[in-house]
């Protein structure tokens, strides 16, 4: 149906959609006033009771929009049974205004649809409808958002699942797929699951042509997900990459919203913008873990980092202008045009490569409400020895991006961090730190030839031979000992003592941190990376500089994937 009339075409931009589950929280979907009950896939509300969707998948964040796309007069439509007053207002921090209302009676039949301008409301806000039943068991049945369009541009998305041995995670998520498409209709979507375990065969996967299988050598996160960017770039056929994690819940009504959006950019954004997907803590399905992020100074930021987004204070905060500059690999939607010019990423193996190549690719982000995947929080996957590869990759990043600093400033900055790690007596991690520092100093030409393979699998054997590891039990530890958060100690409350339990928040297990003068001794003596960083720090970082298009290119990926295996 044609809304407005002419030669414009329709298209559903998002679907205003109902929880999922009893578990889900109800205020990221839906505000209720009065007796609102849930039956299969609608409301049922009695007399005067309402329903109203100023929540974080049910606003219209009209900002975003009215910046990016060429949308000027979206609409609302909702398919409903009985007598209900329709209400749009807008919020701000300063005011909630009414715009209008209407009384319409329905049979559920048709929908009602309510044309709203957003060509004049003020900034930093969002929009959204409220229904209140004016007859008794009126029904919702139905709402989205809709829009007329004199130009649709065509979106066709490769999303790429590196994945390591999350069978039953990544099976969750293809079903979720295809369950979508069979509820709603099929999405411009082809995945490709890039299989770095080499434990999938196709017989376990869905019946989909959409679906594809690529094994691949472990050559971790960065390489599976370069494998499957070169999959996609040799298709020639997608205009945009997605990238996901293996171990999340994702919500495709976000993806649909997504590709929405991308079809009326205007013209001037449509090969540059990046979308990137809000994470939500799996363990607190409404609490943000950030909304994008801002590389800068030699320090990643996260922005509006722990908001629970079912409060209305959190949800106008996203209504603000984001500064990001990065969006990571949870979910993150990228332009092929502007990828062909900055090249694959770099053979990190894990840890800063989606930093890395948001800066390379020099991403323009959107952080749109109502885009998000659920995720482990990172906490709980924390080792010490993340902190060679945060090190080294780090280093290595800063180097190729403008945030290199001189020798001396470095050098600070690797005393200023290991000095820490001992008076916290982490002695195991300050080793992992400095191997980071260590390796970044061999170079480009060292990066280039190193087996990530066989260097993952000796980090993981120091680990294994450390003593920091979680896992000692909080109840098992001797009243005389004291017990300190792992991510909240510091140096006076741990220098002075001569063993302090330091204990996972979550796990609540945790280790004896024990001072060895003589282990600290001996990694003060390493003072030879210092005098090494002093002396050969600008050559390292021109070599990197220099050398990324020799790292990145095709052939090196293929020699170090293994480019010799069919996909489905």
């Amino acid at each position: 149906m044609n809304w407005n009339g002419g030669n414009s075409v329709n298209i559903e931009l998002y679907e205003l959609c109902l929880p999922k589950s009893e578990s889900a929280p109800t205020a990221l979907y839906i505000r209720t006033e009065g007796t609102v009950t849930r039956t299969a896939n609608h409301l049922q509300l009695a007399y005067d009771s309402a329903v109203s969707f100023d929540t974080w998948f049910g606003c219209f964040d009209y900002l975003q929009w009215r910046r990016y796309t060429t949308l000027t007069t979206p609409i609302a439509a909702f398919f409903i049974k009985g007598t209900m007053l329709v209400q749009c207002y807008v919020r701000t921090a300063k005011r909630t205004s009414l715009l209008y209302e209407q009384t319409v009676t329905s049979d559920g039949s048709q929908p009602q649809v309510f044309p709203f301008s957003i060509s004049n409301l003020p900034e930093n806000g969002f929009l959204y409808f409220r229904l209140q039943a004016k007859s008794a068991d009126c029904l919702f049945l139905r709402g989205c958002y809709l829009a007329d369009v004199s130009e649709l541009h065509a979106i066709q998305v490769a999303t790429v699942i590196c994945t390591y041995q999350r069978e039953s995670w990544v099976s969750n998520t293809l079903q979720q797929f295809l369950q979508w498409q069979k509820e709603h209709h099929t999405l411009p979507v082809d995945i490709f699951l890039i299989d770095n375990g080499q434990t999938w065969t196709e017989e376990q996967l869905p019946d989909s042509n959409q679906i594809h299988l690529i094994p691949n050598q472990n050559t971790g996160g960065s390489g599976g997900f370069t494998r499957g960017i070169q999959e996609a770039l040799h298709r020639k056929q997608y205009t945009h990459i997605l990238l996901m994690d293996d171990d999340i819940i994702a919500d495709w009504n976000g993806v649909q919203r997504a590709i929405s959006f991308l079809s009326i950019c205007k013209p001037e954004q449509r090969e540059a913008l990046t979308i990137g997907g809000t994470m939500m803590d799996i363990m607190q399905p409404a609490m943000q873990f950030e909304a994008g992020a801002c590389c800068q100074n030699r320090c990643l930021t996260g922005i509006q980092p722990q908001a629970d987004l079912t409060k209305h204070t959190s949800l106008l905060a996203r209504m603000q202008p984001i500064a990001s500059n990065y969006a990571a690999w949870w979910m993150c939607f990228l332009p092929v045009a502007a990828m062909k010019q900055a090249g694959l990423p770099m053979p990190f193996f894990i840890k800063m490569d989606d930093v890395e190549y948001a800066l390379q690719i020099k991403e323009q982000v959107v952080m749109m409400t109502g885009v998000c995947v659920w995720h482990e929080n990172f906490h709980l996957k924390y080792a010490p020895w993340n902190e060679y590869y945060i090190t080294r990759n780090g280093c290595i990043t800063y180097a190729l991006h403008g945030q290199a600093k001189n020798a001396l400033a470095v050098t600070l900055e690797l005393w200023r961090t290991v000095l820490h790690l001992l008076f916290l007596h982490r002695y195991d991690t300050a080793k992992f730190v400095l191997q980071g520092y260590r390796d970044f100093l061999r170079g480009w030409k060292w990066l280039q030839k190193m087996d990530a393979i066989t260097l993952h699998r000796q980090i993981l054997q120091q680990q294994q031979a450390a003593t920091e590891q979680f896992q000692i039990d909080c109840t098992e530890v001797p009243d005389s000992i004291s017990q300190v958060s792992f991510f909240e100690a510091t140096r006076s409350a741990v220098q002075n003592q001569k063993s302090v339990f330091l204990f996972h928040p979550f796990t609540k297990k945790g280790f004896y941190a024990n001072r060895k003068k003589g282990t600290a001794f001996q990694l003060l003596k390493m003072g030879g990376i210092s005098l090494r960083m002093l002396a050969t720090y600008r050559s390292v970082v021109q070599g990197f500089q220099k050398n990324r298009t020799v790292l990145c290119e095709d052939a090196a990926w293929n020699r170090r994937n293994q480019h010799n295996s069919k996909g489905k």
